[in-house]
């Protein structure tokens, strides 16, 4: 009888040396190898993710590189406000102040006639005299014209009481040959006004001084036609 055996498959040596192959150390190491190519891959994969460490330090990095700098230099609401209402303080001090000021120049630089006579001068300042002793009904003044050395020049000395010295008196005039006041002198109670030394002091100016002053200002020219009569009375009535 022949013998089968050989017929027979011998799994047991196969499945042997596919053992020796597998578990080979090449093998092995081929196999950790790509299973760590694999971890590494997936490693890399989750750090690049949207939660992954690595994505999030990337894009950080890269909005600090990208960052517009918005600070423009806008004033918060309060300075604003607060610009807004200096500037309209300053502006209604300014227009307020022009106002006021504008009316004291207009009044003070009330302009005179080009020529005036001598005799209405003299009433106005009796008219100052009556107001200022508004207690008495009549009384006098002073009043003195004096020529000086130069022809057609001469002084005006007045004074609210009688009988003062012209060097005394509260006001002087000095008229040139061509009827222009070119000095004044105003002695009001202490303070005096020269226009030729303190043209800049201030004082207050009655109605009769601010008439003086306009009309030293404009260049008025001055009449005497009082024919050396120069009134040193006056009555209220």
């Amino acid at each position: 009888m022949e013998n089968t055996n050989k017929s027979i498959i011998d799994f047991g040596s196969i499945f042997a040396e596919c053992g020796k192959k597998i578990f080979s150390e090449e093998n092995i190491i081929s196999k950790i190898e790509a299973s760590l190519d694999q971890a590494l891959a997936t490693a890399i994969e989750d750090q690049f993710s949207r939660y992954g460490d690595t994505q999030k330090a990337i894009e950080k990095a890269i909005k600090e590189s990208i960052c517009v700098n918005l600070d423009l230099g806008l004033p918060s609401y309060n300075s604003v406000v607060a610009k807004l209402v200096k500037e309209k303080i300053e502006t209604s001090i300014f227009e307020v102040g022009k106002k006021h000021i504008g009316a004291e120049i207009d009044k003070l630089l009330d302009m005179p006639p080009a020529e005036i006579n001598l005799s209405e001068i003299l009433e106005k300042f009796q008219e100052y005299v009556v107001d200022y002793n508004d207690d008495k009904m009549q009384g006098e003044y002073t009043c003195v014209v004096e020529e000086t050395d130069k022809d057609g020049f001469y002084w005006v000395y007045l004074d609210v009481a009688p009988n003062t010295g012209i060097y005394q008196c509260h006001y002087a005039l000095a008229v040139n040959n061509k009827g222009h006041i070119y000095s004044i002198k105003a002695d009001n109670y202490g303070e005096s006004i020269d226009t030729e030394k303190s043209k800049y002091h201030s004082i207050h100016l009655t109605h009769f001084e601010k008439l003086l002053f306009n009309l030293y200002a404009c260049n008025s020219k001055i009449i005497d036609d009082c024919d050396g009569d120069y009134p040193t009375e006056y009555d209220r009535y």
